[in-house]
């Protein structure tokens, strides 16, 4: 068949080594009532992988690694110390309520902890109805109140060093040795690598040419288009990375006008080549696939996630 234009689609990257996050996320609410009145996650890398709420009473594994791993004694001790956090939250909300002068009504708290593997920082925020209360300065070891009503508990904990020491060693220390506690319960499954399935699809010489990223892990993937080696940043529309049950999609878009265009498409987040030879039919008005080349390497991405944990 006569092609017109040849394209090339290669998928590769030069990415560091793989890093890990942990995330605590708590959330309290008042006036809701098909919810429950508090609720924790506990994630690994963006994974869930133990959950708790006011309704159960029992902090529970949402992995099958994490099920294998951690006995009675745990899951029982665990939660004891979530239904402590659930009372301290009732009683935080009632105290924000009374701050900001509000008596009934939907309202929601919140206190995100993170912590990553290899960087001694972390992540602690408070937030009330959607908007940040106190923020963690983790150089400083200060809290920093955004609002006024926060300015109270910012005084009482920036006035109790023993306190700040002990967040301090818990984002710096504690935190990462949980961390990887948790990443080498679930190495096989945090670890794993999925090559992603691409495609080049254009419906006619006059629409963007789409590239299809879908089925990879771990998440993180960057789509760039190149020209003779060159990154092309007009007329170029990237998409969301989006979840695909336990895998995620991408796609991005070409503005591709001239048919007599010639491009390159690099996805950058997986230590994978894969090139796919494609051309414009003129007699079809229709892209197809003339030869695909995959060599796979071990996948490796750099993951920036929050970690969270409330007190």
């Amino acid at each position: 068949l006569p092609l017109a234009v040849l394209a090339q689609l290669a998928v590769h990257s030069d990415f560091p080594p793989m890093s890990h996050s942990l995330q605590y996320v708590y959330s309290g609410t008042s006036g809701i009532w098909n919810l429950p009145e508090f609720m924790i996650v506990r994630l690994v890398d963006g994974e869930p992988f133990v959950h708790y709420d006011s309704n159960s009473h029992k902090m529970t594994p949402l992995q099958e690694w994490m099920a294998k791993s951690e006995g009675p004694d745990y899951w029982n001790t665990e939660s004891q110390v979530a239904m402590s956090d659930e009372l301290a939250f009732e009683n935080n909300i009632e105290v924000a309520k009374q701050r900001f002068n509000q008596t009934g009504g939907i309202h929601t708290l919140q206190v995100m902890y993170s912590c990553e593997w290899d960087d001694e920082t972390g992540v602690s925020v408070y937030g009330y109805d959607g908007s940040d209360f106190l923020t963690l300065d983790l150089k400083t070891m200060t809290y920093v109140a955004p609002v006024m009503q926060a300015v109270p508990t910012k005084l009482n904990w920036n006035s109790g060093r023993a306190f700040l020491e002990g967040q301090k060693a818990y984002h710096t220390h504690i935190c990462i040795e949980w961390l990887k506690k948790y990443v080498s319960y679930g190495k096989s499954t945090l670890e794993r690598t999925v090559r992603p399935e691409v495609s080049l699809l254009q419906k006619d010489p006059s629409s963007p040419v789409t590239c299809h990223a879908t089925g990879f892990f771990p998440k993180g993937i960057v789509v760039t288009w190149r020209k003779d080696g060159v990154d092309m940043h007009s007329d170029v529309e990237v998409g969301e990375t989006l979840p695909n049950g336990n895998q995620y999609n991408t796609n991005m878009y070409f503005c591709c006008r001239n048919k007599q265009r010639s491009f390159t498409s690099d996805h950058v987040g997986t230590n994978i080549t894969q090139v796919f030879q494609t051309g414009w039919d003129d007699r079809l008005s229709s892209y197809k696939e003339l030869s695909t080349v995959v060599q796979n390497e071990a996948l490796k991405l750099r993951q920036s996630e929050s970690y969270f944990r409330a007190r």
